[in-house]
């Protein structure tokens, strides 16, 4: 398999030089151990990380969760109490008190009572503020964490994601995926441009770029529409345990991109992408009209913590590699 390297953006079609120069953008993301990064602009790999990848890593996400348990870099959760809001990080039980301000109540002559939530540093630096803006007499209820009697004996997590956000990263990550392995003549393909379409549904762009935001070409709630993503990947990997090439090297990657290439399909040909993270399936993915050029069967694209990326085409049973 040759790797070419790309000229265009492959999120946007344009000369990096248009998109406020070149920049490298991580195949994978980052966050998960992902290594190997192809040309894309400024603009698109900045809006990109805050308004699909940023979303999915904050401290509501499941992927925040996985990320606890994996031994890499993380951040914290979101946690509730009835004494208030905490970050958690599950996977060491620590904990602080995330710092609060709440007006309680206002007499009539406009008086205000505050309460206050936080650490013992947090709510003497709050108090401070609020003294200094309002001027003393105020009335502070304080709410201090930090001795053994004020620490919470549980707290609640919750976890979500937005399936439109998954299925752009999905797109996301096949634009990177086959402009890695074909370069431009990828890029300004009808597949890419379909991928770019679902990218866009709707993208938080730079102002630089003027593209107003654009409709998913699977219509409205497409992402909700999703075919069946583990069970497209079970068979995929039933066919992978009939070749000599290792089943870890799928099943033991940090993150993986099946390209379910389908050059027969009754509606003409279309090309399944379905992604995993930390072994989890994601639960939408994306059935786009047309194939890669020179794929007759689907490909595992898989990397393993902070290892390079590995192809296993399955037309031969290859591993990093189309040819012998």
């Amino acid at each position: 398999m040759v790797v070419t390297n790309n000229i265009l953006c492959p999120h946007c079609a344009r000369p990096p030089i248009e998109g406020g120069g070149a920049t490298r953008d991580h195949i994978f993301p980052d966050a998960f151990g992902g290594q190997g990064t192809i040309v894309a602009c400024k603009d698109c790999n900045s809006g990109i990380g805050s308004g699909v990848e940023g979303k999915l890593f904050g401290p509501e996400s499941p992927f925040t969760l996985f990320l606890q348990g994996s031994g890499l870099p993380h951040g914290l959760l979101k946690a509730t109490h009835p004494l208030g809001d905490f970050m958690v990080d599950l996977a060491t039980g620590e904990h602080t008190a995330r710092a609060s301000v709440e007006v309680v109540s206002t007499d009539a002559d406009g008086g205000k009572t505050f309460k206050v939530f936080g650490s013992p540093e947090e709510v003497a630096r709050i108090r401070a503020g609020l003294d200094e803006k309002y001027g003393p007499p105020l009335e502070v209820l304080s709410e201090q964490i930090g001795s053994p009697d004020s620490e919470p004996d549980w707290l609640n997590v919750f976890v979500s994601v937005h399936m439109a956000d998954l299925r752009r990263l999905v797109a996301k990550t096949a634009l990177c995926v086959l402009t890695y392995l074909q370069g431009d003549s990828f890029v300004e393909t009808t597949l890419a441009t379909w991928l770019r379409e679902v990218l866009d549904a709707p993208r938080e762009w730079p102002t630089s770029v003027r593209r107003p935001p654009q409709a998913d070409p699977d219509g409205e709630g497409a992402a909700t529409r999703s075919f069946d993503t583990s069970e497209t990947m079970d068979k995929a990997q039933a066919l992978l345990a009939k070749y000599e090439a290792d089943p870890s090297d799928v099943t033991g990657s940090a993150t993986t991109l099946l390209i379910g290439v389908e050059p027969r399909y009754a509606e003409g040909p279309s090309t399944a992408f379905v992604m995993s993270l930390m072994g989890w399936v994601l639960p939408t993915g994306l059935f786009a009209p047309g194939v890669p050029a020179n794929m007759w069967a689907p490909v595992f694209v898989a990397q393993k913590q902070r290892q390079p990326i590995k192809f296993i085409d399955l037309a031969r049973g290859l591993p990093n590699g189309y040819e012998a």
